[in-house]
């Protein structure tokens, strides 16, 4: 065997291959190989001595499931058997006997720029797991084996997020080392160097990782305002006989203190004229009190199909939860008793 025969031209050889099997687009096997750097090796490159019909076993892991190839290289063709099994539970994966000639199917194939024979193991999506692999020769060879796959592409953890403003997330990427984090739109959102992005004001923007390997990913990020909405009930989505209340906007004004927007729906058949024992409490999204509104009597003025929207102000001294919460996710739970006239 020729003393060229390296892992450098060994990985040359796999990554033509390798370029292929991955359907990026076919290239000759003698072809330029591709970035090696895009490769990881998970069967060490070891040259030896093999005896005929005597197996040569090497053990590796696969850690991913991206297109991967295991390559034999030998100075002349030779009868050989070689076999994949998964040790976890013994199961026989791949066995191929290959021919002692150069046909495209059952054989080798000669590079004739290193004066060497290569056969390829093609596997596009290998299952995580530790395996054996066994070769036997049919007479004695040196021989050259590696196996190579190609490194996992970047994965952002999240693809878009919504924010509220004021409040931050921190993005993450795996598979891949971040050499910058940046925003489309540092006033809408902006990100730390840690992948941190904050909520500025509302609007769109987009978050990008650049990876010491050149790829970039990308997350969308809807900011929005710290406020909770919600529609008005109508008429028609209630039963005939009661009143209803659905809050329809929270949030803080200038001072701090929490303002909270109820809109309240007469379906009893009676004019209402007072509120009683009504309590409207606002919990954060981990189901702590915010802030409530109490109050055991409170009169109005509701026709039968009429509706009224009236405004309650917690004071900032009396919130349960500080700093400033996020209202956007939080849950009201508002509980009236009432009374009626009847004319």
């Amino acid at each position: 065997m020729k003393s060229s025969i390296k892992k450098s031209k060994a990985v040359a050889l796999f990554l033509a291959v390798a370029v292929a099997i991955s359907g990026l687009f076919t290239v000759p096997n003698t072809a330029k190989a591709a970035d090696e750097s895009q490769m990881t090796e998970f069967l060490e490159t070891t040259t030896g001595d093999a005896v005929a019909n005597t197996p040569v076993n090497h053990g590796f892991s696969i850690a991913s499931t991206a297109p991967a190839a295991i390559q034999v290289v030998v100075p002349e063709p030779v009868v050989m058997n070689l076999q994949i099994v998964r040790t976890s539970n013994s199961y026989t994966i791949y066995n191929k006997s290959v021919a002692a000639n150069t046909d495209p199917y059952l054989g080798w194939t000669y590079d004739s720029t290193e004066q060497v024979y290569y056969y390829t193991i093609s596997w596009p999506t290998p299952e995580i797991a530790d395996y054996s692999l066994s070769m036997t020769f049919g007479t004695d060879t040196k021989y050259v084996v590696y196996g190579l796959q190609e490194k996992p592409s970047a994965v952002i953890s999240h693809n878009s997020i919504v924010l509220t403003k004021g409040f931050s997330q921190k993005l993450s990427v795996s598979n891949a080392t971040v050499s910058k984090w940046s925003s489309s739109n540092t006033k809408v959102a902006a990100v730390d160097k840690n992948g941190k992005v904050t909520g500025k004001s509302a609007g769109t923007a987009t978050i990008s990782a650049s990876t010491s390997t050149g790829e970039v990913v990308k997350c969308t990020v809807s900011v929005k305002a710290n406020t909770y909405t919600r529609s008005k009930l109508s008429l028609s989505q209630t039963s005939y006989g009661n009143a209803y209340i659905s809050v329809t906007n929270v949030s803080y004004n200038k001072k701090g203190d929490l303002v909270i927007k109820a809109s309240f729906l007469n379906n009893r058949g009676y004019k209402i004229t007072k509120l009683l024992n009504l309590k409207i409490s606002v919990k954060n999204k981990s189901g702590k009190v915010i802030g409530t509104y109490s109050a055991k009597s409170k009169k109005v003025s509701i026709i039968h199909g009429g509706q009224k929207t009236l405004t309650f102000t917690v004071k900032k001294a009396k919130l349960k939860q500080k700093p400033t919460q996020d209202l956007r996710q939080a849950k009201v739970v508002p509980a009236f008793k009432y009374q009626y006239q009847v004319r």
